[in-house]
């Protein structure tokens, strides 16, 4: 079936959006082995468990959608949930995270303590060494859930925010480390009480 259509036609037909150059190259690959491939037939046992499969799956998207809207309209109550989404790699998802482990923002008097919570502070890594050979490494203590949404932001925001890529590429070249600083910026933010502003966010 799949040699049977043109490339441009299949393509379509099984990507939505953001339709990246890798993903392009799979798809080709696939499209240029299906020629050959011996295939397997279909008979309606198989039609029907593809059947069920696909109204599963688009149940389940419909029950995530509702999730997501449900999720963006508590979170919505909290001025603070618009002012993180100014921050680059922040969505409705990241920003409902973060806002769910910090809690009452007040309560940390630097952004240190957040780093901390999040488990990005250093500890050492002795493993039988001398505290003089030991390796710092990220004690990955403290709250899971904001230490993943904070990775999460720095990776999106140093792939897709112009300003995050050039400060990634000629200062931090390290997810933690961007991770910590995306949490230097949320805790500017609760604290003056005010979104991202661009032009200043990478240099204060």
């Amino acid at each position: 079936m799949i040699a049977a259509i043109k490339f441009g036609e299949f393509f379509s037909a099984v990507t939505r959006t953001r339709r990246e150059i890798a993903q392009k190259q799979r798809l080709e690959k696939i499209h240029r082995l299906a020629a050959n491939s011996v295939g397997c037939p279909t008979g309606p046992a198989v039609e029907f468990e593809a059947d069920l499969l696909v109204k599963k799956l688009e149940q389940v998207r419909q029950q995530l959608k509702q999730t997501a809207d449900l999720m963006e309209d508590f979170c919505m109550q909290f001025t603070e949930y618009n002012w993180l989404l100014t921050i680059p790699g922040f969505g409705p998802y990241i920003a409902a995270r973060v806002l769910a482990s910090i809690s009452n923002p007040w309560r940390f008097d630097s952004s240190n303590q957040v780093i901390k919570m999040a488990g990005y502070d250093l500890a050492a890594k002795r493993s039988g060494k001398k505290s003089n050979d030991a390796v710092p490494v990220i004690s990955k203590r403290g709250n899971g859930e904001l230490r993943y949404a904070l990775y999460q932001a720095a990776h999106v925001a140093s792939t897709r925010n112009p300003y995050f890529i050039r400060y990634f590429k000629r200062n931090v070249r390290c997810k933690v480390r961007l991770s910590e600083g995306i949490a230097e910026i949320l805790t500017k933010i609760y604290k003056k009480k005010c979104v991202l502003k661009m032009r200043n966010s990478l240099s204060n």
